[in-house]
C-alpha cells in the first residue's frame, strides 16, 4: 500500500508492514486497566511490527478506573488521574511541556466506582466524568505537542447495559475536547459469546471480561491503525 500527500506524491510505501511516516520512531504510552496490562509485552511487539514505532510503555493496571478515591494531586497506578499526574510531574521549566511520549492513549471505563454526570468538572476527580475531564485537560496542556487518543473499552462475553451507558459518556466527553477515540466496543470485532455460532470466543471463558487470544489479536491491529492516524 502507498500513501500520498495532497499533491499526489508518494510519502510512504508499504512492504510487509505498511508504516505511516508520522508514527515511525514514535514513543507511545498506553494507559489502561487489566485488559491493557494482560497484553504485556505483546502489545509493544505487535504494534512495533505493524507501525514502526520506537517503543511502547504498557501502563495497564488491573482494577484501574478513570476516577480516584483520593484528591486531584494523587500519584497512583489504580486511577487514570494518578497515572496522568505521574506523566506530568516533571515538565520543562521553560516551556512547561512534557516530552516523554509522542503518543498517549487511554483505555479505561471497564471498572468504575462512581459514574457521575456530564456536568461534572475537572475538579471532581472522584467521578468518572470529572476524572476524564481532568486527565484530558492535563494531557492536552502538558503534552500539547503530542497526540492523545482514547479507546472505548470492548464488549464482554455477555451484553452489559451499564457499559453501554458508560461508553456513551466517554464518547461525548471525547467529542467535547476534540480528542480522537477508537470505538473498540462497536468496532472491535469482538462480539459477545452469546452471538457466536462456532464457539470461537474473544473473551477469557472464566470471567467473560478480559480479551482472550482472538480478542487481543484484533486489538493489536486496530490499535496500530488508530495511533498511525492520530
Amino acid at each position: 500500500m502507498e500513501f500520498y500527500d495532497i499533491n499526489g506524491n508518494v510519502i510512504a510505501t508499504g512492504g510487509s508492514a505498511e508504516y505511516l511516516p508520522s508514527v515511525v520512531g514514535a514513543r507511545v504510552c498506553a494507559i489502561g486497566d487489566s485488559n491493557t496490562q494482560y497484553m504485556g509485552d505483546n502489545l509493544e511487539t505487535y504494534v512495533k511490527q505493524y507501525t514502526g514505532i520506537a517503543s511502547l510503555r504498557n501502563f495497564g493496571y488491573a482494577g484501574a478506573s478513570w476516577e480516584t478515591t483520593g484528591n486531584a494531586n494523587v500519584i497512583e497506578n489504580g486511577s487514570c488521574v494518578g497515572k496522568v499526574n505521574q506523566l506530568i510531574a516533571n515538565p520543562d521549566p521553560n516551556t512547561k511541556l512534557c516530552t516523554d511520549y509522542d503518543i498517549i492513549t487511554i483505555m479505561m471505563g471497564t471498572n468504575m466506582k462512581v459514574q457521575g454526570v456530564l456536568s461534572d468538572t475537572s475538579e471532581t476527580v472522584t467521578t468518572m466524568c470529572g476524572a476524564m475531564r481532568y486527565c484530558l485537560e492535563k494531557l492536552l496542556y502538558f503534552y500539547r505537542q503530542s497526540r492523545i487518543g482514547v479507546i472505548i473499552p470492548p464488549m464482554r462475553a455477555t451484553i452489559n447495559a451499564e457499559q453501554i451507558t458508560r461508553n456513551e459518556l466517554i464518547r461525548t466527553i471525547c467529542k467535547e475536547y476534540s480528542v480522537p477515540y477508537l470505538d473498540f466496543y462497536y468496532a472491535g470485532q469482538c462480539m459477545p459469546d452469546e452471538l457466536l455460532k462456532d464457539g470461537n470466543g474473544y473473551y477469557v471463558s472464566t470471567d467473560g471480561t478480559h480479551l482472550a487470544g482472538n480478542g487481543q489479536s484484533n486489538f493489536y491491529h486496530k490499535y496500530a491503525a488508530f495511533i498511525s492516524r492520530l
